[in-house]
C-alpha cells in the first residue's frame, strides 16, 4: 500500500463520525482526534487528508453540540429547525477555512454539469454498468 496511514485514518474518521453522532463522552471524542494526530506519525502518510478529516470531525462535533443545545433550550420547533439547518454552516465553514489556510482548491460543485458524461456503477447487481447522467436523472 502506498500510504498505509490513510486507510487507518479513514477507519478512525468513520469511527469518529459514529462516536460524535451517538454523542459519546468527550473522552471518546478526544481519543478520536488524538488517534488521527498519531496516525500522522506513520511514515509516508500525507498530512493534508488527515487534517481535513480532523477539521470535518471538529465541524461535525460543533454542529451536533449546537443541535443538542437547541433541542434542550428552544421550545418553538420551527425556530429550532431553522437554527439547526443554519448550524450546518459549521461543517462547510470549517472545510473552507482549512482549504484557504492550506491554499488547497475547494469546489462547492456549483458549475453546470455535463449531461452527456457517464456515471459508472461497478458490479452492483450484474456487472460493470454505465449510463449517461441525463438518463440517470430523468423520470421513469
Amino acid at each position: 500500500m502506498k500510504h498505509p496511514g490513510l486507510m487507518g485514518g479513514g477507519i478512525v474518521f468513520l469511527l469518529g463520525m459514529v462516536v460524535i453522532a451517538c454523542q459519546a463522552h468527550l473522552a471518546w471524542v478526544l481519543l478520536v482526534f488524538v488517534t488521527l494526530a498519531g496516525i500522522r506519525l506513520i511514515p509516508r502518510t500525507p498530512g493534508l487528508p488527515l487534517l481535513f478529516m480532523g477539521v470535518f470531525l471538529a465541524g461535525f462535533y460543533g454542529y451536533v453540540s449546537v443541535r443538542t443545545f437547541l433541542r434542550l433550550h428552544v421550545e418553538d420547533m420551527e425556530t429550532a429547525i431553522l437554527i439547526e439547518r443554519g448550524a450546518l454552516v459549521f461543517l462547510i465553514a470549517a472545510l473552507v477555512l482549512t482549504a484557504k489556510l492550506t491554499k488547497t482548491r475547494f469546489s462547492m460543485q456549483l458549475q453546470k454539469p455535463r449531461w452527456n458524461n457517464r456515471i459508472y456503477f461497478p458490479y452492483i447487481t450484474h456487472g460493470f454498468h454505465s449510463i449517461p447522467i441525463r438518463l440517470f436523472f430523468s423520470s421513469p
